[in-house]
């Protein structure tokens, strides 16, 4: 299985990316644009080990950063994807989603 990211076993259907069988192993390339897509369409992908290496190596422009950090739903991968990133844009984003996800926690 891929160590960038995690995804339970399984055969999913999911849009803009297509048939998926996870039962088997998935590549990286796969597994990133299903974690680019919003998390409503699909919850369940997680970062790996090496999602630091892999999204480093992608080179992504700012705007497309800005949509994983708005993806993002815990602290820890709010915080690598800050890391990753040397913008102040992406910064006072991650600050922002953190602070807002600390005041849900919260309430």
């Amino acid at each position: 299985m891929s160590k960038a990211f995690k995804i339970a076993p399984g055969r999913y259907v999911i849009p803009n990316v297509g048939s998926v069988d996870a039962q088997k192993e998935v590549s990286d390339n796969v597994l990133f644009e299903i974690y680019k897509l919003p998390r409503r369409v699909f919850p369940w992908i997680q970062l790996g080990t090496d999602a630091e290496a892999y999204l480093k190596k992608q080179k992504l422009h700012v705007k497309d950063f800005a949509k994983l950090v708005n993806n993002a739903r815990t602290k820890n991968e709010i915080e690598l994807l800050a890391r990753i990133s040397d913008t102040k844009t992406i910064d006072r984003i991650a600050e922002t989603k953190l602070k807002a996800l600390e005041n849900s926690i919260k309430n």
